[in-house]
Formats: structure tokens, C-alpha cells, sequence
């Protein structure tokens, strides 16, 4: 279907409810953004592509949530004041955006709010991301 202007799917994968936006070629390589210690424990000892957040404001943000970007600059774009604040709202989101798609993983059984503001978020990262 399509949201905000732009094609999206959502469908039911692997006990998790998946929103799935394309991504325009070429618009970043990969960002993941996830609780903190799921995705230091995936990425390994070193995080080499982390995005950090250095504004005060930003630090319960930041304790709980990891972003990693290729290229960083695309992390940052991506990731503004207001996604890290609806990010914030969430209970249970890990977002990846790798190759042509942007998956937004939630609980099979979300509310319809945190699917609406899971579409919102997916949307204002793909317009930061291709302009």
C-alpha cells in the first residue's frame, strides 16, 4: 500500500510484525538502529559505524538505543530530534535499512499507535535520506 506519498508493506515475519519501505539506490549502504546491547552484541566488540548523539537532551536516547550508519553522516540525516523522540516512545522497535529496503521490526501483536508510529518514522528517515 502506500503512506505518506510513498509504497510500503507490512506483513508478519518471523513472530514480528515488519514495516518495509524501498529504499532509492544509493541513498546509504546500512543503518541499524536497535536497543543498545542487542546491537553491540551483534556487531561485535568494536562498533566501528556508531552514530553518537552528544546533546545533553539526547541521553536517555543514547543509553538505550545504538544507531550504526554506512556512510555516519547518513545516521545522522536519518536519525533527527523528532525520530529520536518517537524512537524513545516506543517499547519494542529495531529498524534496518540495508540494500534496497527499510524494515521497521515491532511485536506481532503492536497496537495500531505504535504501527501508525512506526509508518511515521520509516517515512520523515526516507525523506531525510533522499531529500
Amino acid at each position: 500500500g502506500a503512506w505518506g506519498g510513498r509504497t510500503v508493506r507490512v506483513e508478519s515475519l518471523g513472530g514480528r510484525a515488519v514495516v518495509a519501505y524501498p529504499v532509492r539506490p544509493g541513498a546509504l549502504t546500512r543503518l541499524e538502529i536497535g536497543p543498545r546491547e542487542k546491537v553491540e552484541k551483534a556487531a561485535g566488540i568494536v562498533v566501528p559505524d556508531r552514530v553518537e548523539f552528544t546533546d545533553p537532551a539526547d541521553r536517555a536516547f543514547s543509553e538505550r538505543f545504538l544507531v550504526r550508519a554506512q556512510p555516519q553522516g547518513a545516521g545522522v540525516r536519518a536519525v533527527d530530534n523528532t525520530v529520536r523522540q518517537r524512537l524513545a516512545e516506543a517499547a519494542d522497535i529495531h529498524i534496518l535499512a540495508q540494500g534496497p529496503s527499510l524494515q521497521i521490526f515491532l511485536p506481532a501483536d503492536c497496537e495500531a499507535r505504535e504501527l501508525r508510529s512506526a509508518l511515521e518514522i520509516g517515512g520523515a528517515m526516507l525523506d531525510a535520506l533522499e531529500g
